[in-house]
């Protein structure tokens, strides 16, 4: 299954309607994509992070087929494992927020190959993603945060639904 059908699957074709959905299904699409070390869309950064043209319109002519029928219901459960990966350190940061701020730091580190540090310091320097940053570390330290960040998005990347796998 492709990562545009797969992602689909996940949030569900209602779940695309508000744009924190469909920021959401980009970050899934490059997450899955990372995961299970595909190519396929080319990502840029954008005001929400990293961002693919292609992959809008692809998503939009997918919705605009959908209207012909039923689209499928928005769906919550990828979301609530996207929020658990950094609950434990930032109960308050929303699973939208949690899937922004990760796939914006493992992009910045891999797809623009920047060390961990220099990766930080970039999203530190961008005012919504140092918000996010603050939100997850708050006072911690740069080698902190650092772990803090490798940590969920370790976690992030294992995710059976991130990896296409079926859950036990």
């Amino acid at each position: 299954m492709s990562v545009l059908d797969s992602a689909l699957e996940l949030l569900g074709e209602k779940g695309l309607a508000k744009q924190e959905g469909r920021i959401a299904f980009q970050k899934l699409v490059l997450l899955m994509q990372m995961a299970r070390n595909e190519s396929g869309y080319r990502f840029l950064w954008g005001l929400f992070g990293p961002y693919s043209a292609t992959l809008a319109e692809d998503m939009h002519d997918r919705l605009a087929q959908s209207l012909a029928g039923e689209p499928t219901p928005a769906k919550n459960e990828v979301l609530e494992e996207v929020k658990s990966v950094c609950a434990g350190y930032a109960p308050d940061l929303s699973s939208y927020e949690t899937l922004e701020l990760l796939t914006s730091y493992l992009y910045v580190r891999d797809r623009l190959q920047m060390t961990p540090e220099a990766a930080i310091e970039f999203l530190e320097n961008n005012p919504r993603k140092r918000e996010l940053v603050e939100k997850l570390a708050g006072s911690k330290d740069r080698p902190e945060r650092i772990t803090l960040l490798e940590d969920c998005s370790s976690k992030l990347l294992s995710l059976n639904s991130i990896q296409g796998k079926q859950a036990n």
